[in-house]
């Protein structure tokens, strides 16, 4: 995923996204297969791989927001597994809000995290007050194509 060429990483982080999804599919909110055994390494050796991608320097905007949408696929369907290694990403979907760049991304993930079952316990819950106190302050700074999606995560998390 840290190749040097930008579409191999894009592709190998669209990948990263797919398997997210097809290890465990959400078919209803009430209706969640369990990850099957075995693959618990290997989805936490792939979040902290798509989370130096996101804190490292070398990535460029279309990277970064892909690595969050792999990030936030992975959260959304494998949640309880990758609890114990919440604070590595959520600080990072975060700081996220405030570039121009990644910002629609970020908030695209946030909503996606908030609505999922498989994102629970008191670190993330905190998380999700913390970036409802962020968003009050992103709504007044925020461009036009991104506040409506704002809005929309605020609805979102004040229904949590």
């Amino acid at each position: 995923m840290g190749d040097k060429y930008q579409r191999v990483s894009l592709e190998a982080l669209a990948t990263a996204a797919s398997l997210a999804k097809a290890l465990r599919p959400i078919t209803s909110t009430a209706n969640t297969s369990p990850l099957p055994s075995g693959y618990t390494a290997p989805v936490q050796k792939l979040y902290e791989a798509v989370c130096e991608i996101i804190s490292g320097p070398a990535a460029d905007a279309d990277v970064r927001d892909k690595a969050l949408y792999a990030i936030g696929d992975l959260l959304t369907h494998e949640g309880e597994v990758l609890a114990p290694l919440y604070n590595k990403s959520l600080p990072l979907i975060s700081a996220r809000l405030n570039t121009d760049s990644n910002q629609l991304a970020a908030l695209s993930v946030i909503e996606n995290v908030a609505e999922s079952n498989a994102c629970s316990g008191s670190y993330m819950e905190e998380w999700l007050a913390s970036v409802l106190e962020q968003l009050a302050g992103l709504l007044r700074r925020c461009s036009k194509q991104n506040r409506g999606k704002a809005l929309a995560v605020l609805e979102t998390l004040l229904n949590r």
